[in-house]
């Protein structure tokens, strides 16, 4: 069977790309396969991306889709390679490199590879130090972290544009040596992971990020206890705000909402609250704790967590339909689902929301669907389709009419008068 040359390359490319980062790889056979992929130096840095919101879009997708999108983020990373090495795919096969002069990528100065990581993360491998000048051409040159930098807001914005998501890429410290590609490797991904506290959509270097401190021994705050027992939405935000005061890192901030939350459901049990109910609530906590991405949106979780729990809350199904709405408005979010959260018939949940808002349910859920969608129009650079589908309308035009029918505009106009007011 004869495969056609393009495939042959990705193979390759995935195995030395893996080997490398692994350190199973031989410096005699890091050579061998560069000399095949036409790199011009081996690989001395390391790039962690992640896609961002990855567990929320695949959510209720098949895995065939969640492949798929894997696939286009690594194809979209390729590219944006292939083009920073000269354009075209970086180096034919049979190109010799390493020092040779044949080939796009000889004397590129950006030998690199990519393959698919754990889960929603793509790896890369560069080489960052730029070769000798050839004779006539400029001394300087720029310096191994500006192109580091360079080749990472390269893929970030290559994949905004071919697939539509936004990643976050987390980039190591320049390793001359590739047999500490590994460590490069484990330094991309902290960076990467540090978007918990510093926020998706960027690129973030290991070199920047501040020395990790040992953590002091964490004792919940008195605060929190007796916020948990007044209920009162002020005092368990500013609670929850010391709960993760000092916080380091995001294990450790999961381990605080986990144990804020444990003190929320020992006290909703010794309230009475029905136990059922507990634990419906206590597993979807349970689930959606390891998923957030920001420190903000964990702090936010546990603080509904509490207010659903609490006795204001516990007996006030409206309330925690509202708080159900601002934790589910991307998805589905339909009202027997909600009904069924707050442990109402449908019918009476309905006349219930009606007789408290002064709107139905679907208009509540459109206008805080309007209103999430209004901030990643200021905030962002997102294209129309993609903020719908993140604030669950997976028809454009549906979405356009919504929004339009709450401000008097469509998403674009409003975008572009928020941004001319800026101006």
């Amino acid at each position: 069977m004869n495969f056609p040359p393009e495939k042959i390359r990705e193979w390759v490319e995935n195995e030395v790309v893996t080997g490398l980062l692994e350190g199973v790889l031989s410096p005699r056979e890091a050579w061998q396969y560069g000399q095949f992929l036409g790199w011009n130096g081996p690989p001395d840095t390391a790039l962690v991306v992640g896609i961002d919101h990855f567990a929320r879009m695949v959510e209720h997708k098949s895995e065939r889709f969640k492949q798929e999108l894997r696939r286009k983020v690594l194809a979209a990373v390729r590219g944006a390679l292939a083009e920073l090495a000269g354009g075209g795919c970086p180096g034919p096969i049979g190109t010799r490199g390493f020092g040779t002069e044949e080939g796009p990528a000889a004397r590129s100065g950006l030998a690199a590879g990519a393959c698919l990581a754990a889960g929603d993360t793509v790896a890369v491998v560069l080489r960052s130090q730029a070769d000798p000048p050839l004779p006539g051409s400029p001394e300087s040159a720029p310096e191994p972290e500006e192109r580091a930098t360079a080749a990472a807001e390269a893929i970030r914005h290559r994949v905004q544009t071919e697939v539509g998501c936004t990643v976050t890429v987390g980039v190591s410290r320049l390793h001359p040596d590739p047999r500490e590609l590994p460590v490069a490797f484990a330094e991309a991904l902290e960076a990467h992971n540090a978007k918990f506290f510093l926020g998706r959509d960027r690129v973030i270097r290991a070199a920047e990020l501040p020395p990790v401190q040992a953590q002091a021994p964490f004792t919940l705050p008195a605060s929190l206890v007796n916020a948990i027992r007044s209920g009162h939405p002020e005092a368990v935000r500013e609670a929850v705000g010391e709960v993760f005061a000092g916080v380091t890192s995001p294990a450790e901030s999961r381990y605080r909402a986990l144990a804020a939350g444990f003190a929320a459901f020992q006290a909703a049990l010794a309230a009475g609250m029905d136990e059922v109910s507990l634990a419906r609530v206590g597993a979807g906590f349970l689930a959606q704790v390891s998923r957030f991405e920001l420190l903000g949106d964990l702090q936010e979780l546990v603080v509904e967590t509490i207010l659903s729990l609490t006795a204001r809350d516990a007996a006030d199904p409206v309330a925690a339909a509202m708080a159900y709405v601002r934790h589910h408005y991307h998805s589905p979010c339909r009202l027997e689902e909600v009904a069924r959260a707050v442990h109402l018939s449908p019918f009476h949940f309905s006349r219930l929301f009606k007789k408290r808002t002064g709107m139905t349910f679907g208009q509540y859920l459109t206008a805080e669907r309007v209103e999430r969608a209004r901030q990643l129009l200021l905030h962002s650079n997102l294209p129309i389709d993609e903020v719908a589908r993140r604030v669950g309308y997976h028809k454009t035009g549906h979405f356009s009419r919504k929004f339009r029918e709450q401000t008097g505009m469509t998403p674009s106009e409003y975008r572009r008068r928020a941004r001319e007011k800026e101006a």
